[in-house]
């Protein structure tokens, strides 16, 4: 599910029978805690949130603007931050439940695929009057992404990756 307060929202993690208390600041969304069950993975879905909001490609025209192999880097960084700052909030919290663990996982592959897929039409958008030229291998990150997983689609990122996905084959095709 999605919770939101003021101008910010996260996703938060519940199954059925979990018992969650919400306590937050309203002049600052981002104090949300939580308590009860699954409340590290709720707390750690608020970190995650703030993270991605103060990463590069929060900068659009820097981060969409580089060259592929420059862009491909920094889609790799960026990644290899969400799983690291996973790891560390595990060790100093407590591990995720399985299910959560899995799904993050898929959450971080499925964003990082759709922020590759965004790359042509947004370097396009910032320099209209370029050629751009992908490699033949630039496409390389979909082959190991899982299509036919239906518990995807409770994952917000797999929700927002469709589209981009059947629209990125389309004109690749």
């Amino acid at each position: 599910y999605t919770l939101g307060v003021n101008y910010f929202s996260t996703n938060i993690f519940v199954i059925p029978g979990d018992n969650i208390t919400i306590k937050c600041n309203a002049r600052d969304p981002q104090s949300l805690k939580f308590e009860g069950d699954h409340a590290n993975e709720n707390n750690y879905l608020v970190q995650y949130e703030i993270l991605k909001g103060s990463l590069p490609d929060q900068d659009f025209a820097n981060f969409y603007g580089q060259n592929e192999q420059e862009f491909i880097k920094k889609v790799e960084a960026r990644t290899q931050l969400l799983i690291h700052h996973q790891q560390e909030f595990q060790k100093n919290n407590a591990p995720f439940d399985e299910v959560f663990a899995a799904m993050l996982i898929d959450q971080i592959t499925y964003d990082a695929a759709s922020i590759k897929m965004n790359y042509p039409t947004y370097f396009q958008y910032l320099f209209p009057d370029s050629n751009l030229v992908l490699t033949d291998t630039y496409d390389s990150f979909l082959q190991n992404i899982d299509l036919d997983k239906a518990d995807n689609l409770l994952l917000p990122a797999y929700v927002n990756f469709l589209p981009l996905y059947l629209d990125f084959k389309t004109k690749a095709d």
